[in-house]
Parts: structure tokens; C-alpha cells; sequence
């Protein structure tokens, strides 16, 4: 049986269109396997810079290669946190103290230390910076 132009038509048009979908869901999902990286943040901490105080630092999102820069300031950080997250060998979770133009290093003081609201662990009352052991977030065993 010989079928119209017509029909033969159609059933290429569907075919071609069903094939472009395939093609680009395939296409979409190599690049999801090439881009599930994700890129490390630099929290820059001080006077004048994004994040004010410590306790503003989303301590509970970071991620391994992420980077929290404390700078000096005048007065002493009033803060406390738990660090639950985990780097790598090659990304390391990096907190450093940025000094001032003089050298001074920025204080952490725990007396009437704030902690951030995200944030949960047990001896609270006690620490000032705390390696694993949380709530919030999960607990997980610092590494790197």
C-alpha cells in the first residue's frame, strides 16, 4: 500500500522533532555532568565589606574551597560559630585573619559573644569556635 505524500510528510516532521528534543536533552544533560562544580566564594568580613560581623558568614553553607576572610578592625569580633563542613585536600575551607595596614590581626572574643541564628551546637555556652559537633548544620566531621 502506497501512502500520500502528505501523511509521509507529517510522520517526517514528528520524527525530525522528536529527534531534535532527544538530541537536546542529551545535549543538556553532558553539560550538567561538566558543570556541577560549584564555585568557591571569598566571604570577606570587616568594616566596609559585604559581611560586617562573623555571625553574618553562612558558616552552615560553606563549601570546600570557600574562603572567610576576617579583617582587622578596632574593637574585638564579638561572635562565636561551629565549623560542621568539609574540604578537600586540593579545596580546603580556608578562615584567615586579614591584618591592618600596621599588622594588627583582627580578636575574637568570646565574652557576650553573638552566634548566628542558623547555627546550633552543643557546649555553646562554652566555645568561641567550635570544629564539629552540630545540629545546625548537620554534623559532619570537618576535613582539610
Amino acid at each position: 500500500m502506497i501512502q500520500p505524500d502528505c501523511v509521509n510528510q507529517r510522520y517526517l516532521r514528528l520524527h525530525s522533532l522528536h529527534s531534535s528534543r532527544v538530541l537536546i536533552c542529551l545535549i543538556c544533560g553532558l553539560l550538567c555532568l561538566f558543570t556541577t562544580e560549584v564555585e568557591a566564594t571569598v566571604y570577606e568580613v570587616g568594616p566596609d565589606k559585604e559581611y560586617p560581623l562573623v555571625e553574618k558568614v553562612p558558616w552552615e553553607s560553606l563549601v570546600a574551597g570557600d574562603e572567610v576572610q576576617i579583617h582587622w578592625r578596632p574593637q574585638p569580633y564579638h561572635t562565636k560559630w561551629v565549623l560542621c563542613r568539609r574540604g578537600t585536600k586540593d579545596k580546603p575551607i580556608v578562615i584567615k585573619g586579614i591584618p591592618s595596614e600596621k599588622g594588627e590581626l583582627p580578636v575574637i572574643d568570646g565574652r557576650r559573644a553573638m552566634t548566628r541564628t542558623q547555627l546550633r551546637f552543643w557546649g555553646e555556652q562554652r566555645g568561641i569556635i567550635k570544629i564539629g559537633g552540630a545540629r545546625d548544620p548537620e554534623d559532619t566531621m570537618p576535613a582539610h
